[in-house]
């Protein structure tokens, strides 16, 4: 989980919540009460949320989805103008 650190992610919870930040804090096991790792969130409504791997369902870099759509979108693009179609 320290590998998002300073990310911006979406998660997915076990009951299917979703959730969008920026990962600001990242406890290390024996930090923790539960003796597990966690991230902290910080949403654009300003809200923080902690999170530990047994509730987390998937997690995804926002960062990296955007930049895969942005190539999509350009081998597209480059393939129409190819075809003469744009």
């Amino acid at each position: 989980m320290q590998r998002f650190y300073g990310k911006t992610v979406r998660i997915v919870t076990v009951d299917g919540k979703v959730f969008e930040g920026v990962v600001n804090d990242y406890f290390y096991p024996e930090d923790n009460d539960f003796n597990s790792e966690s991230i902290v969130i910080d949403t654009k409504s300003g809200e923080a949320f902690e999170f530990y791997p047994y509730v987390i369902d998937t997690i995804t870099i926002v960062d990296m989805l955007e930049e895969e759509l942005d190539n999509l979108i350009a081998q597209k693009e480059k393939e129409l103008m190819l075809s003469g179609k744009k």
